[in-house]
């Protein structure tokens, strides 16, 4: 199988949510609805993005190893004075090495092959440097937003969000104790979570700055910089501001790719509102080769099976087994690893099927899962 790209996989992943919900294709009609689930898929693909970004990121680390360099300096007002200085200037620019540059560049050298692709992703790249917001500035305020924007352009915008918020977020750490009391165990564990961008309100804050630029909050409010603060300039506000937009631009395209895809399979599965409730559904799951559904389960056996599980459920807190990395969201009742097959239990087919017998996936499932099983037990030999 061939490697896809993570917006690729999002946007699918995305949709596959959409297509869980049942009778999607009648609710998607409701504007109400509707507005909810996009906004829904615009949070969790801003979030997953902005997760996505940055991993093991290694560069940009040199105003780290600065400060371990200061820390052990003699204690006096000059080191004081030094260690300041630094946190004034923590919210350094993303891509601060050569090597960074090239891994995050849009711009960077291509084969001959590839030189016409990247002329014209150079025109552009030119035409959004000069779409509107310059019309009303004079010659040398429109030249130079007209170089900002082509900045922006031929940069990676989730990255460079996520690692400006990140280098707000270990200031505002700092901050909070006085430089008199620096040391490498003071302000060891602020330092080691910028060093793996691994702050717990880094995806959150980063998230809430795009969304908030979209409903109009200055940049200064959406960052939650103190008027006057001269942590970021001016030029740097503004090209945040466009990297928000720049992402904005992407998600009314997912958006409309997303809404676009619903009605495509909605069309494709015969899929409308006088479909009748009790005809079984099967929709593309996001992964490949999977399939799901709503209704495929007898609502009655769906009911027993929740009564029956909820025995499980019910226990003590301290006994309950999380899955692990699932945030307390996923609850393991049975791991079928460890209860496979329980002899006169487990049910199974007697004889093997033949998949090309079936003229639709419920079909075999519901020969499967119904039809002619019967208890495994131990076979004499």
């Amino acid at each position: 199988m061939e490697p896809r790209p993570l917006l690729e996989l999002n946007v699918e992943q995305a949709i596959a949510g959409i297509l869980q919900k049942p009778r999607w294709w009648i609710k998607s009609q409701d504007p109400e609805i509707c507005w909810k689930w996009m906004s829904e898929v615009e949070y969790q693909f801003l979030t997953t993005t902005f997760q996505q970004s940055l991993v093991n990121w290694s560069h940009g680390q040199g105003p780290i190893l600065d400060l371990n360099d200061l820390l052990v300096e003699p204690e006096g007002p000059e080191k004081q004075t030094k260690l300041r200085e630094w946190l004034k200037g923590i919210v350094t620019e993303f891509g601060m090495d050569g090597e960074a540059d090239e891994e995050y560049s849009d711009l960077e050298s291509v084969s001959d092959d590839d030189e016409e692709k990247t002329e014209e992703k150079q025109e552009d790249i030119e035409e959004v440097a000069d779409n509107d917001g310059v019309k009303d500035l004079s010659e040398d305020e429109a030249r130079k937003l007209r170089a900002l924007k082509l900045k922006v352009s031929a940069q990676e915008s989730y990255p460079t969000i996520k690692w400006t918020l990140n280098q707000l977020l270990l200031h505002e750490e700092l901050s909070r104790t006085p430089v008199e009391e620096w040391t490498t165990d003071t302000i060891h564990h602020a330092l080691d979570q910028a060093e793996h961008l691994s702050h717990p309100a880094l995806i959150s804050r980063a998230t809430e700055l795009v969304i908030a630029v979209r409903r109009g909050v200055s940049i200064h409010e959406a960052l939650s910089i103190p008027p006057g603060s001269d942590l970021l300039s001016a030029d740097r506000l503004l090209e945040l501001k466009l990297h928000c937009e720049k992402i904005q631009r992407e998600l009314s395209s997912v958006k409309a790719y997303i809404m676009r895809s619903l009605f495509l399979i909605a069309e494709k599965e015969g899929l409308r509102a006088d479909t009748a409730s009790e005809k079984i559904v099967f929709c593309p799951a996001g992964i490949d080769g999977v399939w799901i559904s709503d209704n495929l389960i007898p609502q009655d056996v769906a009911t027993k099976f929740i009564k029956e599980v909820a025995v499980l459920e019910n226990v003590p807190d301290d006994k309950k087994d999380w899955h692990p990395h699932s945030n307390r969201q996923v609850l393991d009742l049975v791991h079928p690893s460890l209860f496979c097959c329980v002899f006169g239990q487990t049910m199974r087919v007697p004889n093997a099927l033949d998949p090309s017998s079936y003229t639709t996936p419920s079909e075999q499932m519901h020969r499967l899962m119904f039809l002619g099983s019967k208890p495994a037990v131990i076979e004499e030999m």
